[in-house]
């Protein structure tokens, strides 16, 4: 509307002063209007620029605002309005950029983080947040990320030292075999693949040194029997109290007892021979048959 209104002005003006070229008013008031005509219309259309550019902002579309709106510039420079609305659309450009860049590092940072490659997630997130600063979910995945480092090798230090404290098992090495193993405990003491090993590896050790200990005792024993059957029984009877349902103790107590009963009753036949010997001697035949009753 304001557009015809200065196209009907301008032409009635210039109807008169083509009847009147020599009036200088009508000159000046057809140039000033033309010129208001012309304001007019880059008014408008910065308007409708600025416009369109808003509406490209709210539809999620900055960089074309940005697009818009430089060129209007170079095509109407000095316009604050446009000035002012580029500012904005570069601002929200900016935004839009910052979020997309972020969201892109999570991916990367995610990404990374499911392949077990936790280094580089941990460097995605720190490069981000230097250029970008650590928002409140980029921190939570942050901690994530530092939390499944921490699991992970918890897991490869506790696999790594149960396999080699086995490894030393089947070797024989108890003692550096537990030595490991109660290491580890000082530093994962809740875990159960130390706990068990540890106390697999303590049980056998102690039934080794158990059987170790009840073999040594069997030796001496053995060794004491024939001239001293009577202390051979003490360290079995001991051993027997010591190491209780060890079949082997048992069996070698009860030996030992019977070899000592028959010891006891060949020193006593052989006492009450001589003593019939004796009696025979003094032709005492009835005390004779008396000491060989016993």
């Amino acid at each position: 509307a304001g557009a015809r209104r200065f196209s009907e002005a301008i032409a009635v003006l210039e109807k008169n002063l083509a009847k009147h070229p020599d009036e200088r008013q009508l000159s000046e008031l057809l140039l000033r209007i033309r010129n208001d005509a012309e304001q007019h219309s880059r008014n408008e259309a910065i308007r409708k620029i600025c416009e369109e550019a808003r509406s490209s902002i709210e539809g999620g579309d900055p960089a074309k605002a940005v697009g818009l709106l430089s060129a209007a510039s170079a095509k109407y420079p000095s316009q604050p309005e446009l000035m002012a609305a580029l500012t904005r659309a570069q601002e929200a450009l900016s935004v839009r950029q910052r979020a997309e860049a972020i969201e892109s590092a999570k991916r990367n940072a995610r990404q990374a983080l499911q392949s077990g490659n936790f280094d580089d997630a941990l460097q995605v997130v720190a490069e981000t947040a230097k250029i970008h600063g650590l928002s409140a979910d980029f921190q939570r995945l942050r901690e994530q990320i530092v939390a499944a480092k921490t699991t992970w090798e918890r897991d490869q230090f506790i696999g790594t030292t149960a396999r080699q404290c086995e490894q030393w098992w089947r070797e024989g090495r108890f003692q550096e075999a537990l030595k490991g193993v109660e290491a580890a405990l000082q530093k994962y003491p809740d875990a159960p693949a130390l706990t068990d090993l540890a106390r697999a590896l303590r049980a056998d050790w102690e039934r080794r040194q158990r059987g170790e200990a009840v073999r040594r005792v069997l030796a001496d024993a053995r060794a004491r029997l024939d001239d001293e059957p009577a202390k051979a029984i003490d360290l079995l009877r001991a051993a027997n109290t010591r190491f209780p349902g060890e079949a082997e103790l048992e069996s070698a107590l009860a030996s030992a007892e019977e070899t000592l009963r028959a010891v006891e009753r060949a020193k006593a036949s052989e006492r009450f021979a001589a003593e019939a010997n004796a009696y025979l001697v003094q032709n005492e035949f009835h005390r004779a048959l008396d000491a060989l009753d016993r």
